[in-house]
């Protein structure tokens, strides 16, 4: 079926840490760009601190949150309802750290409902990603 998930799943463990957080990273990114276009915040013209900041200040946040609640611990194969409840208070600790670092560069008006997309958006990517690959995993017998 997906021919790149066996090299994966048979690889060290190492390497698979290593694409968790790359793909982590990539999907902060990914959810901070929906949650600016959301709430119409420009992340080019409002540059005082510049975008680049911003994420370093998101991936700083994110990536130690996501490990002390153990994102990075839980094999995604064995996924269950408490690994969701993790990943939920993580995200949520995530975006509430990071809207008030946030508050300290813009105005409130923008980063209250800047912090509330970011928590959702980031919920449903990183928890919608390990549920995909929890479903792939289980479906084809790994």
């Amino acid at each position: 079926m997906l021919p790149f998930i066996s090299p994966i799943v048979n690889s060290s463990r190492i390497l698979k840490f290593a694409l968790l957080v790359a793909f982590d990273v990539a999907l902060i990114t990914i959810g901070l760009f929906i949650s600016a276009w959301l709430v119409k915040f420009d992340l080019v013209e409002n540059s005082q601190p510049t975008p680049a900041v911003l994420f370093a200040i998101s991936y700083a946040i994110a990536l130690p949150v996501f490990s002390y609640f153990g994102l990075y611990r839980a094999i995604i194969r064995y996924i269950g309802f408490r690994a969701i409840v993790a990943i939920s208070n993580a995200v949520f600790i995530y975006s509430l750290i990071s809207g008030l670092i946030f508050g300290f560069f813009y105005s409130y008006e923008f980063v209250i409902p800047l912090a509330i997309a970011n928590g959702l958006s980031s919920l449903f990517l990183v928890g919608g990603s390990r549920m995909l690959m929890r479903f792939v995993l289980s479906s084809m017998g790994y």
